[in-house]
């Protein structure tokens, strides 16, 4: 028998070791995350094939559920499901033992049904142990949702039920246990489950909605839907889901006196994280006979005690508190601390009293709190400092709920205070791209607290991490560091260019070109400042007929004058040159000007002549240009002064492009 019992025992230890192998790669230790953890087992699997019929194995279907499931359950936020199985037979027993390891809030088994021919329909089972509404409520409601679902699909709808196992054998509440092992493992262990039936695979019309990956997916999502609405939870977006609920203490005493026979108390909940989406909470009480709660006001009905009991509607988190409803001779009507501000040194323990009205109060016990912890924590009056700053210490009566509150100050004996804190640079300049540092100077300078938070006015301009600056994109922004001592602050200025060197003007080389008719030129530009980061121009001329040009190259097509233009991409910056184009056969050998120096007055006009050599030439045509048209101007010879200075007047000839110059100086009226 010994024997028997070993070999039994190692059997099941090598079964559960195969599974753990098989499915290292998905086991994971309890959540701490706060999730959502839905733990899914498709029946049988392994050597155990479950029903067969039409060619379907039961074993096959239950694991595409579970996989399809698993898909749409993971669209929910901060929800976890994993599986039992994939290739493998975990016992009964492993099944519940993996998903307790998993610290699952629900264990959903999944099956197809097999009976006579006839029998049509699914059916889900739940706990019979109702003694703990968190177990069997929700699961309850739950296979509620899935069955309307699955009906809808058009399967019948065989009810929500329980089935009792052997009559001998109870539960720690003195319930009969449940029959299906799956159920019954999962209530000794605290964990709410689910047992789906989802037709019967000896009926040829239940046959029909798992013959088919797409019919099994839609039982998946019937599936899936009724488990999201009766645990409420959320599709993956922007809401924030609860991790935990707490209660505002854990006991209280409501005493029944003879001018309030009913007492009551509003229990305060605390969410986690504040601002979930989904506040939906609901109040349970363990015996309605002491105690009734809505919403969080608890009613006492009669001398005893009970438990209240909160589950959020979003993820099912509890939180509870002991109710004692008493008729005391003397009745807590309020409390007041002895002190309502108190001073502790880091290293060394504070205390606070409390104050009792009526002093002879039967119930005098206190549940002590601090707001913040980081700073001082609080036990039956006794203050342990954590922390320099401030927090405040809350007195809450176990009678009533009365409350008192104290503000303590924690300080460090041996710390020097900062009075003020000062920017090693007031202004710095980076390009987009590059880093740089920013430091502080503290006064004094040996101040004990140096933690500063620095922030900065525009982050896409720049940010900054303990004085690190990071240039993001073009502009300024403000640094500011600001300190945890006494909340000082110093500021300092960053400005950040893109890097690139701006044109600020340019010109060309040559202001003059005289080119004969076929000729090429290439002209030259100088940028200002020589290193500008865009050098691109834009070229034209003012007339194709005599010059085109092409970046710089300028081609002489036929006689006359052009206005060659250079223009910057960066910023538009013009410069021009003037082109002369003349024949390129020549009889004329020189012209001269009669008139090779003159001083005009502002406003003033004179013709300037030309001598041609020889002077029997046959084309006498004549370009006249100015060096300075600010100066003075010319056209045909005829000179016109328009401001003061010096410009020089040239006449070239079509004929050979033969040159000759004049001074002009301009004096004022």
């Amino acid at each position: 028998m010994k024997n028997k019992l070993l070999i039994m025992t190692l059997a099941v230890l090598a079964l559960f070791v195969a599974f753990i192998i098989c499915t290292s790669g998905d086991v994971h230790a309890s959540d701490s995350a706060g999730n959502f953890v839905i733990v899914l087992d498709p029946g049988h699997g392994g050597g155990d094939p479950g029903a067969i019929s039409g060619g379907i194995r039961e074993d096959q279907v239950n694991f595409k559920i579970a996989s399809y499931l698993k898909q749409y359950l993971e669209q929910y936020k901060d929800v976890k499901v994993y599986l039992t199985r994939y290739n493998d037979c975990p016992s009964i027993y492993d099944r519940v033992e993996i998903a307790k390891s998993y610290n699952a809030d629900l264990i959903v088994s999944l099956h197809i049904n097999s009976g006579s021919s006839s029998d049509r329909g699914a059916a889900i089972w739940v706990t019979q142990d109702k003694t703990k509404v968190q177990y069997y409520q929700k699961a309850s409601e739950a296979a509620v949702q899935i069955l309307n679902r699955i009906h809808a699909l058009g399967l019948p709808n065989n009810g929500v039920q329980t089935r009792s196992g052997q009559p001998n054998e109870w539960y720690d509440s003195g319930v009969v246990q449940d029959y299906y092992g799956i159920i019954r493992y999962a209530q000794r262990v605290e964990l709410r489950s689910l047992l789906i039936e989802h037709c019967f695979i000896t009926n040829s019309q239940d046959r029909n909605f798992i013959n088919s990956d797409d019919k099994i997916k839609k039982l998946a999502e019937a599936d899936a839907k009724g488990i999201a609405d009766a645990y409420q939870l959320t599709k993956k977006s922007s809401d924030v889901t609860l991790k935990s609920i707490s209660l505002k203490q854990p006991e209280v005493n409501l005493e029944i006196t003879s001018n309030n026979s009913k007492p009551t108390y509003f229990m305060p909940i605390t969410y986690n994280p504040s601002n979930v989406t989904n506040k939906t909470v609901y109040w349970y009480t363990s015996n309605s006979k002491v105690a009734t709660v809505s919403e969080g006001n608890i009613y006492a009905q009669g001398v005893g005690e009970a438990t209240i009991t909160a589950i959020s509607g979003n993820n099912q988190r509890l939180a509870a508190c002991k109710v004692v409803v008493s008729k005391p001779t003397n009745v807590l009507t309020g409390i007041k601390l002895n002190q309502s501000n108190v001073t502790v040194n880091l290293g060394e323990k504070g205390w606070i009293g409390a104050t009792y009205m009526p002093s002879n109060a039967d119930d005098k016990v206190l549940y002590w709190t601090s707001s913040n912890e980081k700073v001082a924590t609080i036990n039956e009056g006794v203050i342990t400092p954590v922390g320099v700053g401030t927090a405040t210490l809350t007195a809450t009566s176990r009678a009533g709920g009365k409350t008192a509150t104290c503000t303590v100050t924690v300080k460090d004996p041996n710390s020097v205070s900062l009075q003020s804190i000062e920017m090693k640079t007031d202004k710095i300049a980076l390009k987009q791209g590059e880093t740089g540092w920013v430091g502080v100077t503290y006064n004094p300078s040996n101040v004990t607290d140096k933690v500063l938070t620095w922030a900065s006015s525009n982050t896409d301009v720049a940010t900054v991490s303990e004085g690190n600056i990071k240039a993001v994109g073009a502009g300024t922004a403000t640094l500011t560091a600001k300190s945890r001592d006494g909340g000082k602050t110093a500021k300092c200025e960053v400005t950040v260019t893109d890097g690139t060197v701006k044109v600020q003007s340019i010109s060309l080389k040559s202001t003059t070109e005289i080119l004969t008719k076929g000729s090429t030129k290439t002209i030259y530009a100088v940028y200002n400042p020589s290193n500008v980061t865009d050098k691109v121009l834009t070229w034209s001329s003012s007339n194709t007929g005599v010059a085109t040009v092409s970046e710089g190259v300028v081609k002489a097509v036929g006689t006359g004058v052009a206005t060659i233009t250079a223009k910057s991409r960066d910023g538009g910056k013009t410069a021009s040159c003037t082109v002369v184009v003349t024949d390129k056969n020549s009889q004329m050998k020189e012209i001269t000007l009669k008139t090779t120096e003159k001083t005009m007055k502002k406003g003033a006009n004179t013709t300037i002549y030309a001598v041609y050599n020889p002077s029997n030439v046959n084309d006498k045509v004549l370009y006249w240009i100015t060096s300075n048209p600010k100066v003075a101007t010319v056209s045909e010879g005829v000179v016109k002064a328009v401001g003061k200075g010096t410009a020089t007047i040239t006449a070239i000839s079509k004929d050979g492009g033969k040159t000759a110059t004049c001074k002009i100086t301009v004096e004022e009226e």
